[in-house]
């Protein structure tokens, strides 16, 4: 039998077919959200236990407190009282006039920090040359600035990195959108330990510093979504949690020993724990171990800066941490369940 008569028609067709089949197989190739996997698998427990599973409280990631109160406090005017155009023959002269305009005072944290780096960089080669030329009133005075800015620089190096707005991004639990552009893993990681190079370097006396790759870095990490992800990790301990509790309920151990025909009840159930354990378990653990690699890099660099902490800054980090470890308690608890639901009728 003649289909088309027309053979560019009947090729035409033959491409649209191929077409629609590739886009079927890249559709069905496609890996499903962690989301999905636990709806998947919460819908399928609520039909092996013929109950509904719904979650009676909603976990909520602490946010960072709004004012962090450093333990030293910096001066950010930097060496204002001098006269920049005094020091002649001073790099450092620039750095002094930078800082002192409007711009400098008004500029976000670590733009500060950059500028104090600045200043201790040059800040010893401008003495010495006060020295030669006999300004020893000017020399003596812009040492012990040079002593008070590198007592603060931790100081410093603390608002503009865990107390300023990347990191505050970072542990955003719900982003705006278009907010920062998301950051994969990877790049974020390699972002918090460049940064992590530089802050070492900087405690070190070691002030050298740029500005792009300073920016750039914290950008980086912003876009990371860390306190999005523990979010998503204390939401599904929220929906294990509620299922715990429906395998705990009595009537459920009843409906699932029934003599009679209790066989496809268990089928169901344990159709439910392997899909727990062969798409949900693994997406999970795979989601926990990302954010543990991002979250010891920041760690790291929580233990340089340790001095400078406020209060409410480890507070609000000790929180996060007590969060973490129930939450990645909560898979190992509802497998616990699962089996104990499985035995209950041997």
């Amino acid at each position: 039998m003649v289909l088309f008569h027309d053979g560019k028609r009947a090729l035409r067709f033959c491409l649209l077919l191929v077409l629609c089949s590739v886009c079927l197989l890249l559709g069905g190739c496609q890996r499903r959200p962690p989301e999905a996997a636990l709806e998947t698998y919460i819908n399928r427990l609520a039909i092996a236990l013929s109950t509904s599973v719904e979650r009676n409280s909603l976990t909520q990631i602490p946010a960072l407190p709004p004012d962090l109160a450093l333990t030293t406090s910096s001066n950010l005017a930097g060496a204002s009282i001098f006269d920049p155009l005094s020091l002649r023959n001073c790099t450092l002269k620039t750095t002094l006039i930078k800082r002192g305009s409007s711009l400098g005072k008004n500029a976000k944290a670590s733009q500060h920090l950059l500028l104090q780096l600045e200043f201790l960089q040059l800040a010893p080669a401008c003495i010495a040359l006060q020295r030669q030329q006999g300004n020893i009133a000017t020399a003596d005075q812009l040492q012990k600035e040079w002593r008070y800015e590198r007592s603060t620089l931790a100081g410093q190096i603390f608002q503009a990195t865990l107390a300023g707005t990347a990191f505050r991004a970072f542990w955003n639990a719900h982003p705006r959108p278009g907010e920062y552009p998301p950051v994969d893993v990877a790049r974020a990681r390699a972002a918090l330990n460049q940064l992590n190079h530089m802050v070492v370097r900087w405690l070190q006396g070691d002030y050298r510093s740029d500005n792009l790759a300073l920016e750039l870095a914290l950008g980086e990490i912003a876009g990371a979504r860390a306190g999005h992800t523990l979010q998503w990790l204390a939401a599904r301990h929220d929906w294990l949690r509620a299922a715990d509790m429906s395998l705990h309920n009595p009537v459920t151990g009843r409906l699932l020993c029934r003599q009679e025909a209790p066989t496809t009840r268990r089928i169901l159930l344990a159709d439910a724990t392997a899909y727990f354990r062969q798409e949900v378990l693994p997406r999970s653990r795979r989601t926990a171990k990302q954010l543990a690699t991002l979250v010891d890099a920041v760690t790291a660099l929580e233990v340089l800066l340790e001095p400078t902490q406020s209060p409410d800054y480890q507070r609000w980090r000790h929180q996060i941490v007590e969060l973490r470890q129930t939450i990645d308690q909560a898979a190992a608890k509802h497998l616990e369940a699962l089996t104990r639901a499985q035995q209950a009728c041997t």
